[in-house]
Order: structure tokens, then C-alpha cells, then sequence
């Protein structure tokens, strides 16, 4: 997947704690390619919520509302469509590796 054009399975992103035991652990992802302008409301979001403020919607945004293992093949199902979907030609290419650049060896030298 590309960065930033990941999806959830209900197109909702994620924002708030990782999981129920993570203190310290914030997550803002799963904007599929919206996140400039959702951006902003996950920065007001966790931002309150590491204040110790609740706001009435931060429920919808939750990571925790879905399990992982359950959703997980409906995600990767999701995703490599919406991919494929938006794909100039129409399919999702491999990626081929890249040759190393040249130019650190005459930096050794």
C-alpha cells in the first residue's frame, strides 16, 4: 500500500489509543488519501483526548471498535481493490527494486 491511501474496512479512520492497554501509544490513520482534510480533525482529536477531554464523537474514531484478526482480510481485500481501482493502468504493478546509487563511492574515496 502506498502511504496515506490506506482504508479502513468501514471507512471510518482510525484516531485515538492504539489499544486498551497502550498509555502512551496515539494512532491517526486510515484516511484513504483524505487526510489533509481529516488531518485536522485527528489533530484536535488526539489532542484532546491525551488532555484527558472526551469529546461526544471521539467513539466513532476509535481503533479499538473493530477487532484486527476479524477485519483483517476484508482490510487487505479493501484496500488492494481501491488500489487497483485507482491505478493509472488499471491494475496494481509490483514493485521492481531499484538499483543502488553510485554516488556514495566517490564520497569513499
Amino acid at each position: 500500500m502506498r502511504a496515506g491511501r490506506e482504508r479502513t474496512t468501514d471507512h471510518i479512520p482510525y484516531v485515538g489509543r492504539l489499544h486498551p492497554a497502550a498509555r502512551h501509544v496515539w494512532v491517526a490513520a486510515g484516511f484513504g488519501a483524505w487526510g489533509m482534510s481529516n488531518g485536522v480533525m485527528a489533530g484536535r482529536l488526539l489532542a484532546a483526548l491525551v488532555t484527558g477531554d472526551m469529546p461526544a464523537w471521539a467513539d466513532l474514531y476509535d481503533p479499538r471498535r473493530i477487532h484486527p484478526v476479524v477485519e483483517a482480510g476484508s482490510f487487505v481485500k479493501a484496500n488492494i481493490a481501491w488500489l487497483a481501482a485507482s491505478s493509472p493502468t488499471g491494475y496494481v504493478l509490483p514493485r521492481t527494486p531499484t538499483r543502488r546509487p553510485t554516488w556514495h563511492r566517490a564520497l569513499a574515496r
